[in-house]
């Protein structure tokens, strides 16, 4: 490949905080927000022009249960439920009694993100991209960072944004991009899994609530005919729109997405799925020409690229045999829901039971394990998969980077699970700031304390 030599410049800070959020995702978000109310003063960069991540940007619109399995327990509140509250009043979240999770109106979600932000006095960055950071008060690279001592932390973050490039400092980061962007930087270990699970693209459609049993043979029928898989899996409502579903069973397989060009491609191809959808609906379904198309996400709902090798990887019997942790920062019920390469879905469930849905759209049940009358009804995530296990000191991560193995990480990369841990890394941050701690050395019991504190169900 050739090169050109990029010229040494100088570059403008932009701003001095105490704790830095790469990243303005729902995780993002919500650590910002706990870092702020204990008193920081935080920064937050996100590259759309909104915050809530894959929620907002990729249309995903399902918020699974705060209760256990028996739906009777409830193990999550925090600021899941203060965002749903808030969307409750407005209209724009209705609870699925027969799925068993609630539904959001993922625009209006937007307009409740920004109002936390602004409330919260958190000094955002929008449409602003990370590019790089500086460890200590040089440029990362493998020399500074082998040489490192235990203690050197990450000074500043490198971004770009319609001013040019500048620089944000910092005492303390929290790696909420998804893709580890900031851990990669300053050459912290991670890792990519052989199979990936692949990215979906979520469609917002108008004509075609009610019809899903009618779609699917459709689909099945007509799929090849347009070069699909005749797979259609059902939607979800819009709260507060009696027509308009998101349709979010697309699966883009095939790419790795950490890669530039595969993500072009990925988006190329994910959006000539839903446009091939619109082709057979308007030419087979009764009453197809009045199926509209009302919204295409501003990027593809990526559920898998890096994982940050941390102090603790969770295992995938710790979440199916409901291990508790003593350093637990989240609780949750959603199961394992593993989406393979080939497009077939595998659902654990820890009441032993099982369920697959076959490439050709076929759903099937059984049982993993024997029947057992003492299965767990939730599991937890402990805070030390947050903690990279590195020299570099002032880093916590969250999101889907987070270290799980592949079952594990399954039923942890869903929106309430993701929430809790933003805000315990949000909590720890600002811990980690008043007490000089180094990221391994947070005490945990704090974080938990803190945690309960602010509304937050610790078990």
């Amino acid at each position: 490949m050739e090169t050109v030599v990029e010229p040494e410049r100088r570059l403008p800070i932009i701003s001095t905080v105490d704790v830095c959020v790469v990243g303005g995702g729902m995780a993002g978000v919500f650590a910002a927000v706990r870092a702020s109310q204990l008193g920081m003063k935080v920064a937050i960069i996100e590259k759309n022009d909104f915050f809530g991540g894959i929620a907002t940007a990729g249309n995903v619109n399902a918020w699974f249960s705060m209760y256990d399995t028996t739906g009777k327990k409830k193990i999550v509140s925090g600021l899941t439920e203060e965002v749903l509250e808030e969307l409750k009043a407005r209209g724009a979240a209705q609870y699925q009694q027969s799925a068993g999770f609630t539904t959001v109106n993922t625009e209006e979600l937007k307009l409740v993100l920004d109002n936390l932000i602004k409330k919260n006095k958190i000094e955002a960055h929008l449409g602003t991209r990370f590019c790089t950071a500086f460890v200590g008060d040089s440029a990362a690279s493998s020399a500074v960072v082998e040489f490192a001592g235990v203690n050197t932390g990450v000074s500043c973050a490198v971004v770009e944004n319609a001013d040019g490039r500048g620089v944000i400092k910092a005492k303390f980061f929290v790696d909420a991009s998804g893709d580890a962007a900031l851990c990669r930087r300053v050459l912290l270990s991670y890792y990519k899994v052989a199979n990936m699970q692949p990215p979906t693209i979520c469609g917002v459609f108008a004509g075609i609530d009610g019809k899903n049993a009618e779609i699917a043979k459709i689909v099945a029928e007509h799929g090849e005919e347009f070069g699909m898989k005749p797979v259609w899996r059902g939607d979800n409502a819009v709260p507060g729109f009696a027509k308009l579903t998101v349709h979010n069973e697309g699966h883009v397989m095939g790419y790795d997405v950490s890669f530039a060009a595969q993500h072009t491609a990925a988006e190329l191809d994910g959006r000539e799925m839903i446009d091939n959808y619109l082709k057979i609906l308007r030419k087979y379904l009764k009453g197809g020409d009045k199926v509209q198309l009302v919204s295409l996400p501003a990027s593809i709902g990526v559920r898998e690229t890096f994982h940050v090798k941390s102090l603790h990887r969770v295992k995938d019997r710790e979440i199916l045999g409901g291990t508790k942790f003593k350093d637990a920062i989240a609780n949750g019920s959603y199961p394992v829901d593993v989406h393979n390469p080939d497009g077939s879905v595998t659902i654990k469930r820890l009441d032993g039971t099982t369920g697959t849905i076959g490439t050709d759209g076929v759903y099937t049940e059984g049982r993993w394990k024997d029947e057992d009358k003492n299965a767990p009804t939730y599991y937890q995530i402990p805070f030390r998969c947050l903690v990279p296990d590195h020299k570099i000191c002032n880093i916590l991560s969250v999101g889907r980077c987070i270290d799980a193995e592949e079952e594990a990480f399954s039923a942890m990369r869903v929106m309430v699970n993701a929430n809790q841990v933003g805000e315990a890394a949000g909590v720890a941050a600002a811990i980690a700031v008043k007490g000089g701690y180094i990221a391994r050395d947070i005490p945990v019991a704090e974080v938990r304390e803190r945690l309960a504190g602010l509304g937050a169900i610790i078990l």
